[in-house]
């Protein structure tokens, strides 16, 4: 049970700074999408590798503190700032619409189905 927590601590806390820091997303909406893309695979790694470093609590920490660390900045590096983000109320071609409608349902798909696959995965490692 504490590797889950530092694993939550690491991600909360990268998640923050992300956010935060670098203002990945203005309106903070997508927050809790990056912290389930940071938390989910940090994870399931987690249990997967064999723990390495030093020991704190029972736990070691160091490898899930890098994991956390460059999942998150892999995920803060792959999103665009904000002033990039289109907003459907400014699109007026329909054909461009009709993408855009298109590309957010399939990236939406992907995402459901990357979190049920890590889900999946970290049912199987914790049996």
């Amino acid at each position: 049970m504490e590797i889950f927590f530092t694993i939550l601590f690491f991600s909360l806390l990268f998640t923050g700074i992300i956010t935060v820091w670098f203002e990945k997303e203005k309106n903070y909406r997508g927050i809790g999408i990056f912290f389930i893309l940071t938390f989910l695979p940090v994870w399931a790694l987690a249990l997967l590798l064999p723990p390495v470093g030093p020991v704190y609590a029972g736990v070691a920490w160091l490898d899930i503190f890098i994991m956390a660390l460059l999942i998150s900045l892999f995920i803060g590096a792959a999103t665009p700032p904000h002033y990039y983000k289109i907003k459907k109320q400014d699109v007026t071609d329909v054909d461009y619409a009709l993408k855009y409608d298109h590309f957010s349902r399939s990236t939406s798909l992907f995402f459901w189905a990357f979190v049920t696959g890590l889900l999946f995965l970290i049912l199987i490692a914790k049996t």
